[in-house]
């Protein structure tokens, strides 16, 4: 992470972030590595660095559509974590977001969502956004009036949350 040393500083970096994605994964995006049991940067591995350009292009984009990422993985290659933390920049820096994870069950979906509340603890002042609701399957950024809930995937899962 940058030293920030003034508010002026901390407006610049909360505007870099916002600009881009890989600024802000590559510079403020702390994880939990379960392997090594401790906190390390997210690392830029090439097959996320595709997954972060979609996102970015679609943030560019004048008009947004919505959009939906199906992603086919193996354990352990970083997709899930990735996801999380682009979850985060969500919602941290645009209004309105609504984030839906699913997995197979309520619990895996679960774990996502407390994926997203390491990555928000770990930012410095500047960047950490005060949450509410904090529960188990929802949580809430009343500062970007963000949601993400988690859920396990049924038939009707997600079709009675907006």
């Amino acid at each position: 992470m940058d030293e920030v040393k003034t508010e002026r500083d901390a407006d610049i970096e909360w505007r870099k972030c916002k600009k881009s994605l890989l600024y802000y994964l590559t510079h403020y995006v702390l994880i939990q590595d379960r392997i090594k049991q401790s906190i390390i940067r997210w690392e830029p591995w090439p097959h996320l660095l595709q997954l972060v350009e979609l996102v970015q292009a679609w943030s560019d984009a004048e008009e947004r559509k919505p959009l939906s990422v199906i992603i086919f993985k193996s354990r352990q290659v970083g997709a899930t974590t990735t996801i999380c933390a682009i979850a985060n920049w969500l919602a941290s820096f645009f209004e309105s977001t609504k984030i839906e994870f699913e997995s197979e069950t309520g619990e895996i979906a679960n774990e996502m969502l407390i994926r997203v509340k390491v990555i928000n603890r770990y930012h410095p002042d500047y960047l950490k956004l005060k949450t509410f609701p904090d529960q188990d399957d929802i949580l809430g950024y009343p500062a970007t009036n963000a949601m993400l809930v988690a859920m396990g995937s049924t038939p009707t899962a997600g079709r009675a949350s907006d």
